[in-house]
Parts: structure tokens; C-alpha cells; sequence
């Protein structure tokens, strides 16, 4: 067991995968660290990220949420690779729920349940 001081603030999401624990905090931080030892190998500036979930989709991608819109990160890179946008220019709605559902994602939109295909992502990781 191991104990590390990740954020400025309190965590508000984590996820895994066989290589990475990812943590987002209310710092507006995400933050990349290797599974078995613990070391911090990228820290990303978010800002609206406003969620409690986030989720792997595959080894390397990684599903996360700002105003409106979901995000794909590069986990190896951190760059985003695709934004979706959930609605139409409307900046007062925030996803706090996201989940894996094989190669779609399902999340929440105010009042609504959204799935989101990505069949072309899965495929192209296989």
C-alpha cells in the first residue's frame, strides 16, 4: 500500500486500466499515474470538467465530461482526441454520470439518458 498527495483539493473521479490509475479533483487536474508504483507520468489542465465519472474505453482512451460534451483523451499523449457535443449551444448542462456500455457510453444530460456510439474507435483499437 502506498499513499500519495495527488491534488490540490479533494478527488472527485478515478478510473484504471491495466496500466493507469487516472484521478480528476477539483483542482480541474487529471492526473495519469503508473498502476504499480504510483508515479505521476502526466498531469492534464481541465477546466469545466464538472463530473463524478469517467471512464476507460479502451487500454489507451479514456472517456471524460465538460459543459455539454463528452471528451476522448490519448491516455499516452493526454491530448484530446474527440469532443462530442451532447446538445445545442447549451453551456448549463453538465454530464456527472458516465458508463461503459461495450462500444457505446451512456450518460447523463440534465433530465435525459444519452447513448453514444463509437464504433469506429473500438475497431480501430482491435
Amino acid at each position: 500500500m502506498y499513499s500519495i498527495q495527488a491534488h490540490d483539493g479533494s478527488i472527485t473521479a478515478l478510473t484504471h486500466s491495466a496500466s493507469y490509475v487516472i484521478s480528476l479533483g477539483t483542482d480541474e487536474r487529471l492526473c495519469f499515474w503508473e498502476r504499480f508504483q504510483g508515479h505521476l507520468l502526466n498531469t492534464i489542465q481541465v477546466a469545466h470538467t464538472y463530473c463524478s465519472s469517467m471512464a476507460m474505453f479502451t487500454h489507451n482512451l479514456l472517456i471524460t465530461s465538460k459543459q455539454g460534451s463528452l471528451v476522448v483523451w490519448d491516455v499516452r499523449t493526454g491530448v484530446p482526441v474527440r469532443v462530442v457535443k451532447l446538445g445545442h449551444n447549451d453551456g448549463c448542462v453538465f454530464v456527472k454520470h458516465i458508463m461503459l456500455l461495450r462500444d457505446s457510453v451512456a450518460c447523463d444530460y440534465g433530465n435525459q439518458l444519452r447513448i453514444v456510439h463509437f464504433p469506429l474507435i473500438t475497431d480501430k483499437c482491435e
